[in-house]
């Protein structure tokens, strides 16, 4: 016989072979409704029903836990995308990513679509960008986990930019390229980023590397995937949530929460000019200056410890001598630290280090 034509009938074998393993595996995901809604699938599965679909649901069972004893169903047309798309899914960080869709997707009722949005952008995403997106992301809760910042309130800012050396990413840069300008094509990362930054990053010297910033629509995607569907974006930085953590990829050296370090210079202009209105003639701005040392706060983490708040009195009145040489002192030492420590430094120094 000719060999190609053994290789299709091999290959028609193995298709329904793994169609008929992942039709068990079907009737535990869908529940009771496996009787009617198997049956729409069956000529799916007898057309795209290969051992990558039987992996992403395998994948997806697991991730369910217990939750898959419980009864429920998934929307017969995100189990469809799944079979139809998933069976060209051979990456297996990119059978996670439906898995944990389909995963998301199991409902009481089985009338949650939500995850066709999720499952038409993993579509189109090649490998490169979805193990990026799951770096990325992983890393972002590493390195602000249990810190002050709530990320819904920080979008607008970029305070969760970050700084990834290119070594961390691979030594093609063009591919590390193409994959950071095709997630903030899709809206997984947010729009503003830096293909080549160098940054004098502290005990590594000057560094040459990317920025990328988080978006709504990508928090979403790796809360979706990791079993969080009705998850807030805030929940990404909890650190009592469960993310398996102990599976996701290390921070790498030379990271830098660069969002962080350009908010301390933009501050330390603040503090400078919030100091010498105290000595000014007339009535100072309490809430100003009160917004000002909460700022300050929140950026100098996790860098800095600055000696306790002083107590900024609401008085519109003139300030007593005791509490106008507290605040500004209190502000001069957060300027000295912001100053040395901001994003126009970190720059600088790797420019003349050049």
């Amino acid at each position: 016989m000719d060999p190609e034509m053994i290789k299709a009938v091999q290959d028609v074998g193995l298709t329904l072979t793994a169609g008929l393993a992942t039709k068990p595996l079907l009737e535990k995901m869908l529940g009771p409704s496996f009787e009617y809604v198997g049956r729409a699938l069956e000529g799916l599965l007898e057309r795209y029903g290969n051992k990558n679909v039987e992996n992403i649901v395998r994948r997806a069972i697991k991730l369910l836990g217990s939750k898959a004893e419980r009864p429920g169903s998934v929307d017969p047309r995100v189990m469809r995308a799944v079979i139809e798309d998933g069976s060209f899914v051979a990456d297996l960080l990119a059978q996670t990513y439906f898995a944990g869709v389909l995963a998301s997707s199991r409902t009481e009722d089985g009338a949650d679509d939500r995850g066709l949005l999720f499952l038409s952008t993993l579509k189109s995403l090649p490998n490169a960008q979805i193990a990026l997106h799951y770096h990325y992301y992983s890393w972002l809760r590493k390195a602000f986990a249990g810190g002050p910042f709530r990320l819904n309130d920080q979008f607008e800012h970029g305070s969760f930019q970050m700084f990834v050396p290119m070594v961390s990413l691979g030594i093609d840069t063009v591919s590390v390229a193409d994959a950071i300008i095709g997630l903030a094509q899709t809206g997984l990362i947010r729009d503003s980023y830096n293909l080549a930054l160098s940054v004098n990053v502290p005990g590594y010297g000057p560094t040459t590397g990317v920025v990328v910033g988080p978006s709504h629509f990508g928090v979403r995607l790796y809360l979706w995937v990791h079993g969080f569907p009705n998850g807030v974006v805030d929940d990404l930085l909890q650190p009592a949530n469960y993310f398996r953590d102990e599976d996701a990829p290390p921070l790498p050296d030379g990271v830098v929460r660069i969002g962080i370090h350009g908010m301390r210079w933009q501050l330390s202009h603040n503090a400078r000019s919030d100091r010498e209105s105290l000595f000014k003639q007339g009535p100072y701005d309490a809430e100003r200056i009160r917004e000002t040392i909460h700022r300050i706060r929140l950026y100098l983490w996790p860098d800095a410890e600055l000696p306790p708040i002083p107590d900024v009195p609401a008085s519109a009145g003139k300030l007593s001598y005791t509490d106008m040489t507290a605040i500004a002192d209190w502000l001069a030492n957060a300027e000295a630290f912001l100053v040395r420590d901001n994003v126009e430094v970190l720059t600088a120094e790797a420019q003349r280090s050049a």
